[in-house]
């Protein structure tokens, strides 16, 4: 499904490969509750933690299994992460995920990064298929999906375990149809 990892240019940012020096900014994310709530993964204790997840990413990518980017502004400054998780190439599909720094929240990064990342898993690595899966409770993310034409394909009821109780999960989907509709 996918060659080298490029490099995706929008009008504010540059998605670029994942690098271990990410590591400490990407802690400051992994341990922000606020940034945490809808993830529903532990948080980070250390650097070296994150250290271990980038190097986990960095070895999906390397075999076929995901596509990750780094999202980053005019200024070299991390934005957030975005990418394609769970790549099932003989499906021509993956599902996408992205985390972006409280910092920049609500300036439109994720709408305007997706799109580059959209463009790129239909056009360049072939998939006839997006989903996403997300918390029920997180109205930017269900907000940016729409905007690209995601829709709701089914609600998981009870589907995660996490601190104690348990939460729902919504999957949504974009068809490549859909995608080449709305991009006319």
């Amino acid at each position: 499904m996918a060659d080298n990892h490029p490099i995706l240019y929008t009008k504010r940012l540059v998605l670029r490969e994942v690098r271990l020096s990410d590591a400490e900014v990407f802690y400051k994310l992994r341990s922000n509750p606020d940034v945490m709530q809808y993830i529903q993964r532990p948080l980070a204790q250390s650097v070296g933690e994150v250290e271990v997840l980038l190097n986990s990413m960095l070895e999906d990518v390397e075999a076929g299994k995901s596509m990750v980017w780094v999202l980053s502004d005019a200024d070299e400054q991390f934005v957030g992460m975005m990418g394609f998780w769970r790549m099932q190439p003989e499906h021509f599909r993956a599902e996408v995920g992205y985390i972006i720094a409280p910092w920049f929240h609500g300036r439109g990064y994720a709408t305007e990064a997706l799109a580059a990342v959209l463009q790129y898993g239909f056009e360049n690595m072939g998939m006839h298929k997006i989903d996403a899966d997300v918390h029920p409770d997180n109205p930017a993310s269900l907000r940016v999906l729409a905007r690209h034409g995601f829709v709701q394909e089914a609600r998981f009821r009870d589907q995660r375990f996490f601190n104690g109780s348990f939460h729902d999960a919504l999957w949504l989907g974009l068809l490549k149809s859909e995608w080449l509709s709305r991009s006319l």
